[in-house]
């Protein structure tokens, strides 16, 4: 039996909570973590901008908790900058009911206590060696050239999910990558992330 929300529909799914959209906003909560590394109030700023973000619509545009400038991850801040968000269109945003029914959530990840162990970084979680390949890579590439890779599309994850040799010999996606890499629109059309440091 599932609950209904206050517009009298469930949570998930077309136009609701799917999993593509927990992906997204997974996603969104991580980078907020780490690009705020340093500063509390900054990074709870930054996990309610994904809130409000993602609960913006072109009626109720909520995103004066969003980075601006060119190179906020932010499109309506970019149009902003640009001087063209008249034109701008929410694309991501789900209904308010089903961001009422989550808020609570956003709630508890944005508790001071929690975020307070987040500060300062997480190379230290990693073995010696881990934590020099990850400083070498992080300071030889730009972080914006970063993207996410949900787990299902990474060739990378086949072999932690027990894929035999023999089906890995004639699994196409581990030899040409995940199918996005070849769409015409990538990168513009996906969501980056900054590195772990």
């Amino acid at each position: 039996m599932s609950s209904k929300l206050s517009d009298g529909k469930s949570i998930g799914g077309k136009g609701r909570l799917t999993d593509r959209m927990i992906d997204l906003i997974t996603t969104y909560y991580g980078n907020a973590i780490r690009q705020n590394k340093t500063c509390l109030s900054d990074m709870r700023k930054a996990v309610w901008a994904v809130y409000f973000h993602i609960r913006s619509s072109d009626e109720e545009p909520l995103h004066s908790f969003c980075p601006v400038g060119p190179n906020s991850w932010c499109k309506y801040q970019n149009q902003v900058v640009e001087g063209s968000v008249e034109t701008f269109r929410h694309s991501n945003k789900l209904p308010v009911a089903v961001m009422d029914a989550i808020k609570p959530v956003f709630n508890d990840l944005s508790q001071p206590k929690l975020l307070q162990k987040c500060l300062g970084g997480n190379k230290t979680r990693w073995k010696q060696f881990v934590a020099n390949r990850v400083n070498e890579i992080t300071s030889l590439t730009d972080p914006h050239s970063w993207y996410h890779c949900a787990g299902k599309e990474n060739p990378a994850d086949f072999l932690s999910r027990g894929l035999s040799a023999d089906c890995l010999v004639s699994n196409s996606r581990w030899w040409t990558g995940a199918e996005f890499l070849s769409n015409s629109e990538f990168p513009k059309n996906f969501q980056q992330v900054v590195p772990v440091s």
